[in-house]
């Protein structure tokens, strides 16, 4: 997902201002301390302001790309370079030099991994990195709140971004392919940057989220020995009760 420098910039158009669920990782690191990993960090939007706050972090993707503007992110946050570290990895092999007390995965990320398989390796990932009294913490789209059948191949209007040299707007535009057998959502984004002269250049990004279900989840958790402490329904800490659009699996490891 978004491996050019140019699909990552306009990922940071859309999130950087976007801050809904910051004072709930800051709430759980104050809980656990540091060390903290994040999986699938991407541009480093939701662990830049915890390095801020001096926990020792650590950002594992897959995209050079995001890394490369989660590096700057860090530095122009005024981070110090001896306190993060960004690995190159990919979730389900990732692989850490100190257990940390806190790992996360935000906003939809552990969706990226579009098999069981893949989801089942990168919770054993995650219990090799924590420390035994640590917590994990994914963060995930709960899918009977999805429009699957009604958006199905539908384009739809996503959002409107403004360049930021120029100020012209691009649309983004989303489609959904949908393939229930495997649970995964083929999403393409659209985006339509309006030139100078009048004309659109289009950039497309297409990448498979898969979704889960609650009990699902919970039960790959459990084969990954871990307990299951909490499961919200909201950045404010609600108890999910299915109608929610978030699903927050808060776990600590067990032997």
């Amino acid at each position: 997902m978004l491996e050019s420098d140019e699909l990552a910039q306009l990922y940071d158009l859309e999130y950087d201002d976007w801050d809904e669920d910051s004072a709930f990782w800051q709430s759980f690191a104050a809980r656990t301390g540091g060390p903290i990993i994040e999986l699938g960090c991407g541009t480093a939007r939701a662990l830049a302001p915890l390095a801020q706050r001096g926990y020792a972090v650590t950002g594992v993707d897959s995209s050079a790309a995001m890394l490369a503007r989660a590096r700057e992110r860090f530095l122009a946050y005024g981070v110090p370079a001896a306190q993060f570290q960004l690995l190159h990895q990919p979730m389900e092999s990732a692989a850490v030099p100190e257990r940390a007390r806190l790992v996360f995965s935000a906003l939809n990320a552990f969706a990226h991994l579009t098999t069981p398989l893949r989801q089942t390796q990168a919770l054993a990932a995650a219990y090799r990195m924590l420390d035994p009294e640590g917590l994990l913490i994914l963060d995930l789209f709960n899918p009977l709140t999805q429009e699957y059948d009604e958006r199905d191949r539908m384009v739809t209007l996503r959002n409107v971004l403004a360049d930021l040299r120029t100020g012209a707007p691009i649309q983004q535009f989303e489609v959904w392919e949908v393939d229930r057998e495997t649970q995964v959502v083929q999403t393409t984004y659209l985006y339509d940057c309006l030139q100078a002269d009048g004309s659109i250049h289009r950039i497309v990004s297409t990448f498979p989220m898969r979704y889960s279900y609650r009990y699902e989840i919970e039960a790959r958790l459990a084969q990954c020995n871990f307990a299951v402490e909490n499961v919200f329904g909201s950045y404010e800490a609600d108890p999910f009760t299915g109608g929610e659009e978030k699903m927050i699996f808060v776990a600590r490891p067990q032997e």
